[in-house]
């Protein structure tokens, strides 16, 4: 749905390697969409570098995309892939809401890499460990049955131990189904 990134973490390399964020235009996504479930398509895969960044630069979201997908006639499925949590605080009632559709698979992969809030401001991540928490607990009182993806980054440069044991802890708390 989109290429490039507009993070800058510490870590990676996405920036360079893809360039900038390229945000294809919604109708294209949404006529391909309807095209493969015309064609036998039953799922469709929503997927980019950081899905929660799609549309930032065209004025749009990823919830207006699944909200416009779902539309599609057809009995198919739609599976979202990774967004980052600072992306995600941005649309976050409308995001939960697009989920409730029985179209959209309740999964969802929400890269968390440290527990601790100074080992993730030393990454360039642009969320504290407590807004991760708070899109976690609300999309899983909105929807109880959601599977949740993470990704934890070990012995980042300059990780005190007690910075890893904060990150082991949040796992702990939050129980994630796959890390």
């Amino acid at each position: 749905i989109s290429e490039g990134c507009v993070g800058a973490c510490a870590f990676c390399c996405v920036r360079f390697a893809r360039g900038a964020l390229f945000s294809y235009p919604k109708e294209t996504i949404v006529r391909r969409a309807s095209q493969a479930v015309s064609e036998g398509a039953k799922e469709i895969w929503i997927t980019s570098q950081d899905n929660g960044a799609y549309g930032l630069d065209i004025k749009t979201n990823l919830a207006e995309l699944l909200r416009e997908c779902c539309k599609i006639e057809g009995k198919f499925l739609i599976r979202v892939g990774m967004m980052n949590p600072d992306h995600v605080l941005r649309m976050l009632p409308e995001l939960i809401d697009a989920y409730k559709d029985e179209k959209i698979f309740k999964f969802l992969h929400l890269p968390v890499q440290s527990g601790d809030n100074e080992t993730l401001r030393r990454m360039n991540r642009r969320y504290t460990v407590q807004e991760f928490m708070t899109i976690v607990n609300s999309s899983r009182k909105e929807i109880p049955e959601i599977t949740l993806a993470t990704d934890v980054i070990c012995g980042f440069p300059g990780e005190s131990q007690e910075a890893f044991e904060r990150t082991l802890e949040l796992v702990e708390d939050v129980q994630p189904d796959i890390v």
